[in-house]
C-alpha cells in the first residue's frame, strides 16, 4: 500500500516526470526500459509500538535511483 502512494506521489511531481515520464520501477527495470528512468526499493521498515502492543503504524526508508545517458538530464 505505500509502495502505491510513493509511486503516486513520484509520479505526479512535475520535477520528476519532465525527465522520467512515469518510468518509475520497483527493485529493477526491466531491460527494456528507456532512459531515463529510476528504480525504488523499500530498504526499512519500522513498526511502531504503544504500551500496549502494535499501534498499527509504520515509518518506511525507501531509496532511489535515477539512471540517464548523462548527469544533465
Amino acid at each position: 500500500m505505500i509502495d502505491a502512494a510513493l509511486f503516486s506521489l513520484v509520479t505526479s511531481a512535475t520535477g520528476v516526470t519532465t525527465y522520467t515520464s512515469s518510468r518509475l520501477f520497483p527493485q529493477m527495470a526491466p531491460e527494456s526500459a528507456v532512459l531515463p528512468y529510476m528504480v525504488y526499493d523499500k530498504i526499512n521498515v519500522d513498526h511502531e509500538h504503544h504500551m500496549e502492543g502494535a499501534s498499527g503504524l509504520a515509518t518506511a526508508t525507501f531509496l532511489i535511483d535515477g539512471f540517464a545517458n548523462s548527469y544533465s538530464t
